[in-house]
């Protein structure tokens, strides 16, 4: 019964070392969970810095981009009434070289009207 007894006390011995060393290994766990959350923590705060970065360059390149675009719409309307005017200015040039509607410099076409639309050297 003395060795029963014995062997009892080490049994209990060795659970109880075992128990401290659970309970040693659960206060680390909770250390080492504890300093995990905190860096869980800090990159989700990272993150939403980062976040609200992008967004903000986001919304600069947007507007920087909108006045780019408003400004070169600005240039191409002012080509295309710079080419309209061109245009119309050259159709007149043709429209009066087509039907000889520039003055005659033959003195005869001073006197009369006839005479000038049909003067002879237009023709030429």
């Amino acid at each position: 019964m003395a060795e029963l007894t014995d062997v009892n006390i080490l049994l209990i011995e060795r659970i109880e070392r075992i128990v401290e060393i659970l309970q040693e290994n659960s206060i680390k766990m909770g250390q080492l969970l504890a300093v995990h959350n905190e860096k869980l923590m800090k990159q989700d705060h990272t993150d939403g810095v980062l976040f609200e970065k992008i967004d903000s360059v986001h919304r600069e390149v947007t507007r920087k981009a909108d006045e780019i675009k408003k400004g070169c719409e600005k240039d191409i309307m002012l080509v295309d009434t710079r080419l309209r005017t061109m245009e119309k200015k050259n159709l007149v040039i043709i429209w009066r070289n087509r039907f000889s509607l520039l003055p005659c410099q033959c003195p005869r076409s001073k006197y009369s009207k006839e005479y000038y639309y049909s003067c002879s050297h237009r023709s030429s």
